[in-house]
C-alpha cells in the first residue's frame, strides 16, 4: 500500500483502481488521518488482510496478461 494512509477504511488505489477511496463515506479519502471523523487505525490483522488482498489482486492481474 502506497501513501500514508493508516485508516482501516482507506481503500488503496491498488484495489480500487481509481485512487485511494474511503470505504466508510463512499468518496475519495480526504487524507486527514487521525483528524478525520471516520478514522480507525489498522491493527495487525487488518493490515495483514489488506496486504494479502493487494498481493492476490497483483497475482490475478499478472495471470490475465
Amino acid at each position: 500500500m502506497t501513501g500514508n494512509y493508516d485508516c482501516k477504511y482507506a481503500i488503496p488505489h491498488e484495489l480500487s483502481g481509481i485512487g485511494t477511496v474511503c470505504g466508510l463515506f463512499c468518496s475519495t479519502c480526504n487524507g486527514y488521518g487521525k483528524r478525520c471523523i471516520g478514522y480507525k487505525r489498522h491493527d495487525t490483522i487488518s493490515r495483514k488482510a489488506l496486504e494479502d488482498a493487494i498481493k492476490e489482486k497483483r497475482e490475478k492481474k499478472g495471470k490475465s496478461k
